[in-house]
């Protein structure tokens, strides 16, 4: 025989326990969210300090040369004193493992020197001229280039990149500042400080960011080891 069962009903200081535990348990869920760890970084930032006065590369794609940056001289006549000189400092881009072209931010004609904070969403040219000298002995009589400033150089500017991963669009920084020597060849002295770039494809990036939630910082690590994305990166290497 079937019996129609009757809810019981809870008294006074019972229902007020249930109240007062569903509160306390939906609280502490709400705390657990809000402390829990946000979502893989977007930006992989890498600390440096490399000499790219003669020649340097950015193994920004799965470690294939992404950009390279070369140095270039010519020189003529006889004698130190008289001897007529050319020097630059070129960055060209390597095209990826998929045959499309990466790209740098170019500004004036040259390639651009962004200052901090400026956003990069595009980037059309294939490489250029950052700096360019020509003079007699040791006085220069000709500056061409955004990161020569009339030969003193420039301080933490920026490289604004374009390059692929797996065929999909990605958009980074390198950091670098040019000074100027006394003597010997280069008379421009150039080094990278960092790099970055955005893991989400099409991600426009500003310049300079190093801080935030969305930022993880490589410490001591080699060029190529970016390419690894943040995924790759062991707990301790990477700090956020």
């Amino acid at each position: 025989m079937k019996r129609n069962r009757i809810p019981s009903k809870l008294n006074d200081a019972t229902t007020r326990w249930l109240n007062a535990y569903a509160l306390a348990a939906g609280a502490a869920g709400v705390s657990a969210l809000a402390l829990a760890p946000p979502a893989e970084a977007r930006i992989v930032y890498t600390k440096t300090h490399l000499n790219c006065s003669s020649s340097c590369s950015l193994d920004l794609e799965h470690g294939k040369r992404s950009f390279q940056l070369t140095f270039g001289t010519s020189h003529t006549g006889t004698g130190t004193s008289h001897s007529r000189w050319e020097e630059w400092l070129s960055v060209y881009q390597r095209s990826s493992s998929t045959g499309v072209k990466n790209a740098l931010v170019e500004s004036n004609g040259n390639v651009a020197a962004l200052k901090a904070g400026v956003r990069v969403a595009t980037a059309t040219a294939p490489g250029g001229t950052m700096w360019f000298e020509k003079g007699i002995g040791h006085s220069a009589t000709e500056f061409r280039g955004n990161w020569v400033n009339d030969g003193k150089g420039v301080t933490d500017r920026y490289l604004g990149l374009k390059f692929y991963i797996k065929g999909k669009a990605h958009f980074g920084w390198a950091r670098l500042t040019t000074a100027r020597t006394q003597h010997g060849s280069p008379y421009l002295h150039t080094t990278l400080s960092g790099y970055a770039y955005e893991t989400v494809p099409n991600e426009p990036i500003i310049t300079g960011k190093t801080k935030g939630p969305d930022v993880i910082t490589v410490q001591d690590a080699t060029l190529g080891h970016l390419a690894a994305g943040a995924s790759a990166m062991p707990p301790w290497r990477a700090k956020r």
